[in-house]
């Protein structure tokens, strides 16, 4: 592809001896942009090309953001409600070690009562 890059008729020449397929493509390259209409074409065409793959590119663009928006807030929502349950959870353990204290401490005086009342008897 040096002839795309050749600043000179003379560099264009030395790569065009070299390869008669890269001489016709030239050749078709000078009859193109020689027609104004045909150049004109040529313009409007990559201009449409280069519009649709920027519009392609904002569209992405635009599209990361937005996932990333609803990403962030679906995360912070699951992350209150986990905090929500795990408080629950830990509240709920709470009270059922002082339900198991309280239990307990019931049979404990139970068992108090029950050798108070047998002392009582046997006196």
């Amino acid at each position: 592809m040096k002839f795309l890059v050749a600043e000179t008729e003379e560099e264009l020449e030395v790569v065009t001896e070299k390869s008669p397929q890269v001489q016709k493509t030239v050749v078709k390259i000078q009859k193109l942009s020689a027609d104004e209409r045909a150049r004109d074409l040529s313009e409007r065409r990559e201009k449409a090309r280069r519009d649709i793959a920027s519009r392609e590119r904002w569209a992405r663009a635009e599209g990361k953001a937005e996932g990333r928006a609803e990403g962030k807030a679906e995360g912070r929502a699951e992350g209150k409600a986990e905090g929500r349950a795990q408080a629950i959870a830990e509240e709920h353990e709470i009270w059922e070690n002082v339900v198991a204290d309280k239990d307990a401490e019931i049979a404990r005086l139970k068992e108090q009562l029950s050798i108070q009342i047998q002392a009582a008897f046997e006196k």
